[in-house]
């Protein structure tokens, strides 16, 4: 075990610490429906269109690779079984109306515009480009009508419009559209000050509703996922004989993705840009809070926990790449579960380092309904963790990439993500081009 974590003391953080965090939590625990991926196309699209009148006779779709992954397999909810990077974008054009709703566009779906997706669809209108950036997360939509043409691209967040130009002239910005962009890298997260920041965070006020929306709306599609067939049905399947405690937190997170990846219209409150990482870090810390009978109070506050751990590695990472979100998400569960059981500080950071550093193989190859299963996995890695915690038996520095300090793993995983898998990656999305056709190239 860590001297180092041993030795903290709880101290009260600085006032722009606090409001750090706080601003960093309203910054990322958002609604979104469907897959963020799609979502995101949609609402780029919708954006796009709405600035033009007329008939629409084309439009162009360039994105990012990891884009390209993660928008490939996952079904367009109020749609069927729509799927995919064109489906996304023109179901966003007729959805324009409604662009305010952003990642939750795709709420405002009818029979009618359906049938005028399936037009356009059949019209044959869009194109895809592979967009060659740096970003990650990067899209780019073109629109032209018999006389106009529009753009709008968004970067490095889901609903960071970078620009929008009509015409070839870049518009004003305006505060309906621009969101701002928050760096996450910028915000010095650490084991102690997230501890401290969950035992003082004033619950009573926004802080406090919006953790109960996420409990609330999370929760919601979990149980739709254990009520109704969804994709894999991995969440029903580990729960065939009876379960447990930790084998119903496994299946209940799991089956919130099952519901999800398959097409489910049910809104979920996302965690570093990813519906299913926002499920896998609210779902196993329901089941064990109805468990252990927790107060409304102690739950949120795991939650709260859970919630910027899992940001403390994606900031070191990225909201997309090769390493799969959900080992992460499921890490961070199992931080707020061992806070839930009354764990110190130095213990839940230990949980979440011990986790991350006995799953961290797990690979991301998009959104589809495999996210489930490695849903449960990466939820029953967090629930061994927080055991070896609690009863101290951590995993020892110098084993593997395992350090002296859970921060120095915590790093050290990040800094394998972020740079060791970008040939991973690679091959990754080379493997799943060959079931599509090659797109287009393009240059931001």
């Amino acid at each position: 075990a860590s001297t180092h974590i041993k030795g903290l003391r709880r101290m009260s953080l600085s006032e722009q610490t606090r409001k750090n965090y706080t601003e960093l939590l309203f910054h990322e625990l958002i609604l979104s429906q469907g897959c963020t991926e799609p979502a995101a196309i949609a609402y780029a699209a919708a954006l796009c269109r709405a600035q033009l009148g007329g008939e629409m006779l084309q439009v162009k779709v360039a994105c990012s690779e990891n884009l390209f992954k993660n928008a490939k397999s996952a079904v367009i909810p109020n749609t069927g079984a729509l799927k995919g990077i064109v489906a996304a974008a023109i179901c966003g054009t007729v959805c324009s109306a409604d662009v305010e709703l952003k990642l939750e566009i795709l709420e405002s779906m009818t029979p009618a515009r359906l049938a005028e997706v399936h037009r356009l669809l059949d019209a044959n209108v869009c194109e895809v480009a592979l967009l060659e950036s740096a970003e990650k997360l990067h899209i780019v939509v073109e629109i032209w009508t018999q006389t106009e043409q529009a753009l709008v691209e968004i970067s490095h967040e889901h609903t960071h419009v970078k620009r929008i130009e009509k015409n070839g002239v870049p518009l004003q910005e305006n505060s309906s559209w621009r969101a701002e962009e928050l760096n996450l890298e910028a915000i010095p997260l650490c084991p102690q000050d997230i501890y401290t920041y969950t035992e003082e965070a004033d619950l009573h006020g926004a802080l406090g509703e919006l953790l109960q929306m996420q409990l609330d709306r999370n929760v919601a599609i979990c149980n739709e996922g254990m009520r109704r067939s969804w994709g894999s049905n991995i969440g029903k399947l580990l729960t065939e004989n009876n379960a447990d405690t930790e084998k119903l937190a496994c299946a209940f997170a799991a089956a919130g993705s099952d519901a999800r990846m398959s097409g489910c219209a049910m809104p979920v409150v996302i965690n570093s840009g990813s519906g299913n990482q926002g499920i896998t870090i609210t779902a196993p810390i329901y089941v064990y809070a109805e468990t252990l009978q927790a107060p409304r109070e102690k739950t949120l506050r795991a939650l709260l926990l859970a919630n910027l751990m899992s940001l403390y590695l994606k900031g070191m990472i990225g909201k997309l790449s090769a390493y799969c979100g959900a080992v992460s998400a499921g890490s961070a569960a199992g931080a707020g579960i061992a806070y839930l059981k009354g764990a110190s500080a130095a213990q839940i950071s230990h949980a979440f380092a011990n986790s991350v550093a006995a799953i961290s193989g797990v690979l991301c190859d998009g959104a589809k309904p495999s996210c489930a299963a490695k849903i449960a996995c990466s939820v029953y890695s967090g629930i061994l963790a927080q055991k070896m915690a609690l009863s101290g038996n951590d995993f020892c520095g110098g084993d593997g990439i395992v350090a002296q300090t859970p921060e120095e793993t915590i790093s050290n995983v990040g800094e394998l993500a972020r740079k060791g898998l970008v040939e991973i990656d690679r091959l990754i999305l080379d493997t799943m081009y060959t079931t599509l056709p090659q797109p287009e190239s393009c240059k931001a």
